[in-house]
């Protein structure tokens, strides 16, 4: 634990004496996003909200070690984030850069975690078809998230993965963002990881209200 603790300073340290130019918070919140929510959902759900593509070879795991059915649902979170995605740049196609989508994505977000802890709290999410339709949520949430990077620079393609997308930018900061995009995806991963085992997917909510405190004032 020690040990852990002098790393987890040392890396901090390292990060406060990187220079931060504009844009890069964005990236490193966005990158926190992506991993929290992939795991979170993969935690609660069994499989990733963000990273959806990876499902396609998961799925094909599921299907061979826990029934079609699992399998199946992993690989239904694709239409679902590809027609969020779609759906999220016509409804904002006329707006300026991503912030209006990385602000619904938030609050998609929260609505998603505060249904899920007013069901948690009735006993209502047990059932199965609810905690999936509350992941499906996160998975448009993403899908939205998605999109503001697209809207942020429409060069990238529509099959590109999230984090790498984030990081091929980050580098052009030129500050060592590449570093920061790393840090948060990690970051997320673990706190998604902890919030889905400790509080499932009520947990969506702390990324939700950070993105939409974020751009708030925009």
């Amino acid at each position: 634990m020690y040990y852990v603790l002098v790393l987890l300073l040392t890396i901090w340290a390292y990060i406060m004496r990187i220079p931060i130019k504009p844009g890069t918070w964005t990236f490193l919140l966005l990158s926190f996003t992506v991993g929290y929510g992939d795991t979170i959902t993969f935690f609660t759900s069994g499989f990733f909200s963000a990273h959806v593509l990876a499902n396609v070879i998961f799925s094909a795991y599921q299907m061979l070690h826990d029934g079609v059915l699992k399998g199946f649902l992993s690989l239904l979170s694709i239409p679902v984030y590809l027609g969020a995605l779609l759906s999220a740049r016509q409804l904002f196609k006329s707006r300026s850069g991503g912030t209006d989508l990385i602000k619904a994505g938030g609050i998609m977000l929260i609505v998603s975690g505060l249904l899920s802890a007013v069901l948690t709290a009735t006993d209502i999410l047990t059932s199965q078809i609810v905690c999936l339709f509350i992941a499906f949520l996160v998975v448009v949430a993403m899908g939205m998230i998605s999109a503001a990077k697209y809207n942020t620079n429409p060069a990238l393609l529509m099959g590109d993965s999230l984090v790498p997308a984030f990081w091929s930018q980050a580098r052009k900061l030129k500050n060592h963002g590449a570093f920061l995009v790393l840090a948060g995806f990690t970051a997320g991963c673990l706190a998604g990881a902890a919030a889905g085992n400790f509080v499932g997917l009520s947990g969506v909510i702390l990324p939700g209200v950070l993105l939409f405190l974020f751009t708030m004032n925009d």
